[in-house]
């Protein structure tokens, strides 16, 4: 069940993990919102997806311009849990060329289908060994995955205005929320052939990633 207007969705579910695609239109992160959407029904967890607003319009992953939607940045608050911890994805996605450029810059020796984000360590939104442990799990599933490099805080999260650092900017310890990012490739992962796969190791993972994280 959830609830829907011309600019979000808002799936209701479990706390414990709870998955945003903030652009996930055709000209912004194409396929976000689908990602986002069955992999929130494969896990029953709460998910807040844009639906109708273009980047260029109100780029809801820029903490000053989110403050401007009548209710994003609450439902969000809302949607974490004050008594239990919350695991917050946000759902991206990246150019093939980017991944590509990502995977020659920390010599992968493969292509990168997903990037994970949380910041640099002056700016860290969940622990390191919870990126590690979420890299493993979504690499063993199929979608290979590595942390993305340093220098690159376009994909790091790592800006005080990116609403990955939301949580931290506003006092959350990780006890109660992590935040990351994942950066998604477009071949074999958000094409329109790919999503219901990509959306199942996502579930996978995630769900494999909230039993050992308890």
């Amino acid at each position: 069940m959830g609830t829907r207007n011309t600019e979000i969705q808002v799936l209701s579910g479990s706390a414990d993990i709870v998955l945003v695609a903030p652009h996930g239109l055709a000209q912004d992160d194409e396929n976000t919102d689908r990602v986002a959407r069955q992999t929130a029904e494969r896990l029953a967890c709460t998910a807040i997806i844009n639906i109708g607003l273009p980047r260029k319009q109100l780029d809801l992953n820029s903490i000053q311009q989110a403050k401007r939607h009548p209710t994003f940045i609450q439902t969000l608050k809302a949607a974490t849990t004050a008594d239990g911890r919350s695991q917050v994805i946000w759902v991206h996605g990246m150019k093939d060329k980017s991944a590509a450029l990502e995977a020659g810059s920390i010599n992968a020796g493969h292509p990168v289908d997903c990037l994970i984000g949380y910041g640099l360590p002056n700016r860290m939104t969940a622990g390191a060994d919870t990126i590690t442990r979420l890299a493993s799990l979504l690499s063993t599933g199929g979608l290979r995955t590595v942390v993305a490099a340093d220098e690159r805080s376009k994909f790091r999260g790592h800006s005080a205005d990116n609403m990955n650092q939301w949580f931290r900017n506003n006092g959350y310890p990780f006890s109660q929320v992590q935040s990351l990012q994942l950066e998604l490739s477009w071949s074999g992962v958000r094409e329109d052939g790919c999503i219901s796969k990509t959306a199942a190791i996502l579930a996978a993972a995630l769900k494999q990633f909230i039993i050992t994280d308890s």
